[in-house]
């Protein structure tokens, strides 16, 4: 009994030194329900700086991606008219390129004619924060910027993250994101 009010002690003296010391202690997990890890990036269109907190308020469908990504570009038209619907509802779509290449980003934006927040990670950050593997991967966000669960359509499993394209405006899939941001605000 003795050894466990000990080690107690201990670690709250270590986290106790740590906050004095100007040190954050953060859960960084990727859990449902979790607050998304914080990115500030660079816009592509007027390159201000941006905070994913910086959409709070709004449920959000957060999109990485690659220039060079055919996957990518396969499913950028849906993402477009995704976008269009989501508005009215409260919602938006949010890119975020995880490219160095400037100029292949700004061809990109331009053939798909994207009109929603399309913000530039050229240092690879949310790679590591959002534990990608590949492109294209989507998350979904609550309104209050929490990551949403939701049962993935073609694995009927629960989810944190859409990997590989999708077809994003149908009406079964409006109704999944609908339904998975509202779940647990």
């Amino acid at each position: 009994m003795f050894a466990l009010f000990r080690s107690i002690v201990v670690l709250l003296s270590v986290v106790s030194v740590l906050l004095m010391s100007g040190c954050q202690v953060r859960d960084t997990s990727l859990a449902p329900g979790a607050l998304a890890p914080e990115l500030k990036l660079t816009s592509l269109s007027d390159t201000s700086e941006h905070h994913l907190a910086d959409f709070r308020g709004k449920f959000v469908v957060l999109n990485f991606l690659a220039s060079w990504c055919a996957p990518c570009s396969e499913e950028m038209p849906s993402l477009q008219r995704l976008h269009e619907k989501l508005v009215p509802l409260g919602g938006s779509v949010v890119a975020v390129g995880v490219d160095d290449n400037l100029v292949g980003l700004r061809e990109f934006k331009e053939k798909h004619q994207i009109s929603f927040p399309f913000l530039v990670d050229s240092k690879g950050l949310s790679t590591k924060k959002y534990r990608l593997s590949g492109f294209p991967e989507t998350f979904l966000l609550t309104q209050g910027g929490r990551l949403a669960l939701f049962i993935d359509p073609l694995t009927s499993q629960p989810e944190l993250k859409f990997v590989g394209p999708r077809e994003w405006d149908t009406p079964e899939m409006l109704a999944l994101i609908q339904q998975s941001v509202t779940a647990r605000q």
